[in-house]
């Protein structure tokens, strides 16, 4: 590339920077810019110009991930994105030198189905105070639904939540559910280096429903539906039975 077309390629990129209005027909003389000794006062809004900066700036980062590592244009975005950089330093704003490795991965998205088939069972095998039962994922597992079952004196309750993610799940979340009268908390906790079980739920959407009732009286309608049951079974195999006495058997 030739000096003159860098030069105007230059001058073009700073006239287009949103919030800045140049005169007609005016020109940017760099080198004059330079090595000027003093500097006018310039005619333009920082924080506009900041803003267009970031921008421009993210712009070729995004690019850059696309095009890879290994691209022919990657040295070159490397090149404007930390002369973007620079520009964005001398007029008052901060960013970090650009790192190519720091935007690339050679690492698959974790399996979202997969993680949260492994969070089911992680709460499966770290709840301690009742059962898990009704699990299952929505969303292509982006969502999680499942229920816990449990007793607290002579209340039994249950309560079906429903956990999403908008982005992932790691695998190491579990699922926990505390019972108190006519509400609870549902949350997602993860271990950390510790070994300590740490609150992560501001990082979901959680939703649950909460079931209550008596153990008593719960268990009184158990037993009647039981025998229902078994009265049904066994009417239906004498129905059959009598049903094999009267069918007219051919014989030989």
């Amino acid at each position: 590339m030739s000096e003159e077309t860098a030069s105007e390629i230059e001058n073009s990129f700073w006239a287009n920077l949103k919030g800045i209005k140049l005169p007609k027909n005016a020109t940017i003389d760099v080198k004059s810019a330079k090595n000027a000794k003093t500097v006018p006062t310039p005619n333009y809004n920082t924080e506009k110009l900041l803003s267009s900066l970031y921008d421009s700036r993210d712009g070729l980062i995004d690019l850059f991930k696309e095009a890879g590592i290994e691209s022919k244009f990657a040295s070159s975005l490397t090149s404007n994105i930390n002369k973007l950089g620079a520009c964005i330093q001398q007029v008052g704003g901060e960013v970090e030198a650009f790192d190519p490795f720091a935007h690339i991965s050679a690492l698959r998205p974790p399996n979202l189905m997969k993680n949260a088939k492994r969070i089911i069972e992680n709460t499966k095998e770290a709840y301690s105070l009742g059962s898990i039962s009704d699990f299952d994922t929505e969303d292509e597992g982006r969502t999680i639904k499942l229920t816990f079952n449990g007793q607290s004196g002579n209340i039994k309750y249950s309560a079906t939540g429903k956990i999403s993610t908008s982005k992932t799940w790691t695998g190491n979340e579990v699922l926990e559910y505390i019972y108190t009268p006519g509400e609870g908390r549902l949350s997602v906790k993860a271990m950390d280096d510790n070994g300590e079980w740490v609150d992560k739920s501001a990082n979901y959407k959680i939703a649950w429903d909460l079931f209550e009732g008596d153990a008593n009286d719960l268990e009184g309608k158990a037993s009647e539906t039981l025998e229902i049951k078994e009265e049904d079974i066994i009417l239906g195999r004498n129905n059959k039975e009598q049903m094999i006495d009267d069918f007219p058997i051919s014989q030989k």
